[in-house]
Formats: C-alpha cells, sequence, structure tokens
C-alpha cells in the first residue's frame, strides 16, 4: 500500500485535506477515488485512511485507523559522512535511511567537497526530501534526522557523548569486539574521496575513536557508508544471520 509523508496532526475518524505536494504525488501514481493509502507524521504511528475525495487542487481523506508501523530500532546509529560530490552525498542519504541510521552529520574536513555557504538551505532541503521519500518506501514512521555541515573541531565536541566512536579506515585498525560492549549510540565516521588525511586519523584517535577496517580493497565513500552500517546492524543492532 502506498505510503506518504504528512506534516501535520493525524487522528483516527479526522477528515483532512491532503497537502498539494501529496496530491501531486497522487496523481503521479494514479491512485484513485475511493483507494486506501498510509499517511505518517513522524510520531513513530501510521494511519490507514480512505480517499473519499480526489481532484487536483484538493483532496480529502478520512483517517481510519491508528496502527504501529515498523519498530524503531533501539540502537542509535549517527553517520558522520564527509561532504562529497552531489549525486554520491544523496545516495549515502537515502540508503541510510533505509539502514536505520538516525542521524546524519554532514562534515567539513581536509578533502571534503566544499559547500557554499549560500547553497546549504538548499542542499539540506534537498536532503530532506530524500530522507522523506526513503522512509515511505521503507517503512519508517519517524524521519532520520540530517544536521547542518561542520567542521572536526565541532563534532569532536557536539557528539563526544556518543558511547562508540568509529572511523572507517582502509589502513590500520584498532577493531571492535562486539563481547566487550553493548552500546546504545555509534558514531561513524566515513571519509571523502581519499579518506581522512593521517592527521584527522590521529586527531580522532586523541578522542577515543576507534579504527575499522573493511577488507582489502579500497571503497568509494558512499560503497564504506553503506558497508559500514551494515557492519554496526549486523554486530550490535537489527540485522539477524
Amino acid at each position: 500500500m502506498n505510503r506518504f509523508y504528512v506534516n501535520i496532526p493525524l487522528e483516527e475518524s479526522n477528515k483532512l485535506e491532503l497537502p498539494i505536494d501529496v496530491i501531486k504525488h497522487l496523481f503521479a501514481l494514479r491512485i484513485k477515488n475511493q483507494e486506501k493509502i498510509v499517511l505518517f507524521n513522524g510520531n513513530e504511528y501510521e494511519y490507514l485512511a480512505n480517499i473519499t475525495s480526489l481532484n487536483k487542487k484538493s483532496t480529502i481523506v478520512e483517517i481510519l485507523k491508528k496502527q504501529k508501523g515498523i519498530n524503531n530500532s533501539s540502537l542509535k546509529i549517527q553517520l558522520g559522512i564527509s561532504v562529497i560530490a552531489n549525486d554520491k552525498m544523496d545516495l549515502i542519504i537515502q540508503k541510510s535511511t533505509e539502514l536505520g541510521v538516525s542521524e546524519i552529520i554532514p562534515i567539513i574536513s581536509e578533502r571534503s567537497q566544499r559547500i557554499y555557504l549560500n547553497n546549504q538551505p538548499k542542499r539540506l532541503q534537498h536532503w530532506q526530501k530524500i530522507i522523506i521519500s526513503s522512509c515511505e518506501q521503507c517503512g519508517r514512521n519517524s524521519l532520520n534526522k540530517v544536521q547542518q555541515p561542520i567542521n572536526l573541531s565541532q563534532l569532536l565536541i557536539d557528539y563526544k557523548n556518543s558511547d562508540l566512536k568509529l572511523i572507517l579506515s582502509p589502513h590500520n585498525t584498532t577493531g571492535i569486539h562486539s563481547k566487550q560492549t553493548n552500546p546504545k549510540t555509534i558514531l561513524l565516521l566515513v571519509g571523502p574521496e581519499g579518506g581522512f588525511t593521517n592527521s584527522e586519523i590521529e586527531l580522532f584517535k586523541q578522542h577515543d575513536y576507534k579504527t575499522i577496517k573493511l577488507g582489502e580493497n579500497i571503497l568509494r565513500a558512499e560503497t564504506a557508508a553503506i558497508a559500514g552500517i551494515s557492519l554496526i546492524q549486523t554486530i550490535f543492532g537489527d540485522f539477524k544471520i
């Protein structure tokens, strides 16, 4: 059943008018009058709704039932990703949302793609749309957060209390052991094309970050992010093997 995010209150038995962007999406999908759809607004529930009036200017639905959707993971994964090319950054945001990441932190590092300050609001809005679309597709009812880009020194201050702090590195590794810790919050850092510099890696190590290596191949940033999240979900999170 088609799912749609709406930034409005939802209650059983209420009738409401859908936002214009959702109406456009309904018509793009060729959804008909009296069809049932699922709405969610980020409160961890989803709402079965029936379309009672459908046209391009005003569409009314009736909320039939409030229901619990997919359970949120008890593990909070924070992904710190050094800003890379637009299409690759979009892919990381899309796939990390599907994989259960709760927070995405774009990082400005020495080798990251530069974001001009006047472009940041547009990029954040664009990334938020990707998150909404991914949540609609994968069944998540709570939106993960994407933060304003920050530099490394601010990252070390703002995220110092994460239970486990990891950096993906193609070189030396300190490793993680699932039996030695039971983290509730994990911060995973992924560098840009070319990786973090040696001085950046040493700075992270001074702040209790552990380096982990994903095999012998040198991975692209977007591949490393997806693989790293999957590894964390397998060892500590929701993935069952």
